[in-house]
């Protein structure tokens, strides 16, 4: 029988969680492509318990972002009698690299900028039979969506020795399918889509426009080959077939361009340059325009000096933290997350609204762990980040249930992941997601571009599906 520890909650698992880890259980090489908020994580720990038990396994390497290595894997054990008795050892510390030393642990985390150091420290040199895991998870697999970054092509050689590979992730493809050549390929080392990413672009996808940047599929029966291929090691879950918290509620709260910033608005869109308070602006290209634009809108831009390199922020307007301020007086005052986009915005929130702090200064494992507790019993009004720092893992909602995005981002990937740090399992209020947008400004550009990128990102989830759903019937 499993270790128990009276008064912690039991792990009764989901519907979800309990198809999610029958995949484990059938494939070494797995691909879990589970919608936030879904328990990830914990039906992982399920599957990790019973490996310890059944001594099929002597430990699990775990890759994830930064907080979710300080901040989910440490404490999730915690949370459920059944898995307090599994050791993870967090490789930030001091103390994870002498149990991993040591292979005193059952779980051993470390984030993905840690990947140097652990090939470098412990993996170069000692043979495969000395190491203390056999087991590789990939949390938030996405991070090898390009198959050349460096991290990639790094850790891939010594993650192919491992028996099993498991990669999680809600967003398979939050841009383009192209995207989940690289999350295949460090599961199964090429033998499904190929090794080289350039043939498997160049089969299925051809150039689009003049300049030929951009890749589309060759037509349907391309995407369908890629379905097939890998239709038997991934499977999807899609939040909202299973998901026991409310569906999201998307509010637009429009606002007028300020009248401070107009007049050069319109300059810098019209003519790619503009001089704000005696600084040069420029916007050489359509995605620094977007940007610089985003910017204004936002309340700051950055200016540049001759050479093109950034120079100083010109802080414009306010506009957008008297919106979070009269939004969050519409939730009752209650706490609320906030997501932003730039440094120079980040800092006028947090001077402007009441209470706000900012994840990115909570640098420790232990001051990050206290951050949450803070904010789950309610002493934190609000929590500011950029999407990227806070979209993976974070269990939020047992501190509010509002979201708001002070600027919109292009990312389907941010976006998703970001709104279901609020919208999970346990949440007891309806998730409610403000959009701050400046009224006919580039504030609209991201909101139709998440539209069209989740049409794709939607439709890989929904062929594994009825692929999965086929094998099980």
């Amino acid at each position: 029988m499993k270790p128990q520890n009276d008064g912690l909650k039991s792990y009764v698992a989901s519907k979800a969680q309990q198809i999610g880890k029958r995949h484990l259980e059938d494939c070494d090489l797995a691909g879990l492509f589970m919608g936030c908020g879904l328990g990830k994580t914990a039906l992982c720990l399920d599957r990790i318990a019973d490996l310890n038990f059944n001594l099929e396994t002597k430990g699990v390497l775990v890759f994830a972002p930064v907080r979710v290595t300080n901040m989910t894997w440490p404490i999730e054990p915690g949370e459920f009698k059944e898995f307090t008795w599994l050791r993870v050892a967090n490789l930030r510390t001091k103390e994870g690299w002498e149990a991993l030393e040591a292979g005193s642990a059952h779980i051993y985390v470390i984030n993905y900028e840690g990947i140097p150091k652990l090939i470098k420290n412990y993996l170069k040199g000692r043979r495969v039979t000395k190491w203390a895991f056999d087991t590789v998870i990939y949390d938030e697999l996405t991070a090898f969506k390009n198959p050349d970054s460096k991290r990639a092509r790094a850790i891939r050689h010594y993650m192919f020795k491992l028996k099993r590979r498991w990669g999680l992730t809600g967003t398979p493809n939050p841009n383009s399918l192209l995207e989940v050549f690289g999350q295949v390929l460090m599961l199964d080392g090429g033998q499904r889509l190929g090794k080289s990413y350039a043939q498997f672009r160049d089969r299925y996808f051809e150039k689009e426009g003049w300049v030929g940047r951009n890749y589309v599929l060759k037509g349907q029966w391309a995407e369908d080959a890629i379905y097939g291929k890998i239709k038997d090691i991934c499977i999807s879950l899609k939040t909202s077939d299973y998901s026991e918290s409310p569906d999201i509620e998307e509010v637009d709260y429009e606002i007028p361009i300020p009248k401070v910033i107009l007049k050069d608005y319109l300059e810098l869109q019209m003519e790619l340059f503009a001089e704000i308070q005696g600084a040069p602006v420029l916007a050489p290209t359509a995605a620094a325009l977007a940007g610089k634009l985003l910017q204004m809108t936002g309340g700051g831009v950055y200016s540049q000096d001759e050479d093109g390199s950034e120079r100083q922020e010109l802080e414009l307007h306010t506009e957008k933290n008297k919106a979070i301020r009269a939004i969050q007086k519409s939730e009752g005052g209650g706490p609320v997350v906030i997501f932003c986009q730039f440094q120079h915005e980040q800092a006028r929130i947090l001077k402007g609204v009441p209470g706000a702090v900012a994840i990115s200064s909570f640098k420790t494992a232990e001051s990050q762990q206290q951050l949450l507790r803070d904010w789950n019993a309610g002493k934190i009004k609000a929590l500011v980040s950029h999407p990227k720092s806070a979209a993976h893992g974070l269990n939020l909602q047992h501190g509010s249930h509002v979201i708001i995005w002070a600027t919109p981002t292009y990312s389907g990937e941010y976006y998703e992941q970001g709104n279901r740090r609020v919208a999970r399992r346990g949440q007891k209020r309806t998730p409610r997601v403000w959009r701050i947008l400046c009224k006919d400004s580039i504030d609209w550009a991201p909101i139709s571009a998440l539209k069209r990128k989740d049409k794709g990102s939607q439709s890989l989830l929904k062929a594994l599906k009825a692929y999965a759903k086929a094998l099980r019937s």
